[in-house]
Order: structure tokens, then C-alpha cells, then sequence
């Protein structure tokens, strides 16, 4: 994963994505929700009442819920979710 001021680029094996600042709408700290997406790595399921993709790696709880402003959500894990949230 990588932020900058001109993108979050986030990918699990060769997938991924690419989400500039205006692409934003929203970013917060959320522990993997197991029952979403029931297991690791580049996942589909429902978080929020919609659809969902999560890029995640085993054994870390702690990540990131982004929503992107055409309302698709990601759930990134993470280090340091807050910082990742503050950036």
C-alpha cells in the first residue's frame, strides 16, 4: 500500500487499485469484519448494507473501511490504520 498527495494505491498479489484524493469520500479504522468477507486475501463481500472488496493478509486485524465516491468500499489492512486514516 502506498499514500500520497496524489494517490492511495492499495493491491493484494497483482490486484488492485488506485484511488486519488477525489475519489475519496470516506476512510475509517475498522478490525476486519470476518463475517464480510470470510477469510483472507483479495475478498468480495457486504459491508455497510452494499458490496465490498477487501485486500487483507492473514492474521492482521486492524485496517481501514475506504469508501470511494461512486459508494464502492475497500477494507485495507493495515499497520497503522490511523495514520492511514490521517493521511
Amino acid at each position: 500500500m502506498t499514500v500520497s498527495a496524489e494517490a492511495l494505491r492499495f493491491r493484494f498479489g497483482p490486484f488492485g487499485r488506485t484511488l486519488t484524493p477525489s475519489a475519496l469520500r470516506t476512510a475509517r479504522v475498522l478490525q476486519y469484519p470476518w463475517p464480510a468477507f470470510g477469510g483472507w486475501g483479495w475478498r468480495f463481500g457486504r459491508l455497510d448494507g452494499g458490496s465490498a472488496q477487501a485486500y487483507s493478509v492473514p492474521f492482521r486485524n486492524d485496517g481501514v473501511a475506504v469508501t470511494s465516491a461512486e459508494g464502492r468500499t475497500y477494507y485495507i489492512s493495515s499497520r497503522a490504520p490511523a495514520r492511514l486514516v490521517e493521511a
